[in-house]
């Protein structure tokens, strides 16, 4: 059975709670779901670099696009990509980014 686990990372300690985890059982597949209204910072990015390195299939979910301004939601998608995210797997439809997760490959 397929066994779809959630984590809230918010502070320091969750960061590296979630990041021991998924070195200790990594996931089939990672989807990391991202608050396009905040700003993507540094510190964000380096850990979700870090948790994706951790799965051979991620995507990033920017929640709430459709709310969220052009310019930042630009500023996410080209974050990602320098970062190693593949273009097709950031998600700014939440079916889709939902869907993917339901895949089974």
């Amino acid at each position: 059975a397929d066994c779809v686990q959630t984590h809230l990372v918010d502070s320091r300690q969750q960061r590296e709670y979630v990041l021991e985890q998924l070195s200790l059982e990594p996931p089939q597949k990672l989807l990391l779901a991202c608050s396009a209204a905040q700003s993507p910072d540094r510190g964000s990015l380096h850990w979700l670099a870090d948790a994706a390195s951790q799965t051979a299939a991620v995507a990033v979910w920017l929640m709430g696009a459709e709310r969220a301004d052009t310019e930042r939601l630009a500023i996410w998608r080209q974050s990602l990509l320098d970062m190693g995210i593949a273009g097709s797997a950031i998600y700014d439809v939440n079916e889709q980014a939902l869907a993917w997760l339901g895949e089974t490959s």
